[in-house]
């Protein structure tokens, strides 16, 4: 079964080692066969397949961690990833820009008052009036007269 599967995804072989993927990207399976022949996860581990070299976790590919964690910039005491600024200074820029659009927005909410003047002076169309034809009086067929369904004709206008 496994290497039928095999015939459907890439097969690389290293060190005598098969490893099937459908591309390398990150989060991309990747899986090998055991020694009965079954498809499983390649274990985590750094693996060279061609000229590309991965590291996997549980099967998927993922970002090579850094070896060494004195290049690890998260640990640089000296590598502050938000500089201290000074808080005044925020709050200047945060009143300035709240300023500034507080004016956008009265200069916009002017420009909808006077469109809406305009629109108001505008004389509204004349709407056409609704008529309706009344109904004309309702005959009775000679053949009904006097018939005890003369009656229900004359409601209901069917000659």
């Amino acid at each position: 079964m496994g290497k039928f599967i095999a015939n459907f995804s890439n097969v690389v072989e290293q060190d005598g080692k098969s490893f099937i993927y459908d591309d390398l990207n990150i989060d991309s399976m990747v899986s090998t066969y055991a020694e009965n022949g079954d498809v499983i996860p390649l274990e985590t581990g750094s693996y060279k397949i061609g000229e590309t070299e991965i590291y996997v976790v549980d099967g998927k590919v993922s970002q090579k961690p850094d070896p060494d964690p004195a290049n690890d910039p998260q640990n640089d005491p000296n590598n502050d990833p938000q500089p201290q600024n000074d808080p005044v200074d925020d709050k200047d820029t945060t009143i300035a820009n709240l300023t500034a659009e507080i004016e956008t927005l009265k200069a916009e909410n002017d420009s909808m008052k006077a469109e809406l003047e305009t629109l108001r002076k505008q004389p509204l169309v004349d709407p056409v009036p609704q008529r309706t034809t009344p109904t004309p009086p309702k005959g009775v067929n000679d053949d009904v007269k006097g018939t005890k369904y003369e009656a229900a004709c004359r409601i209901f206008g069917s000659k």
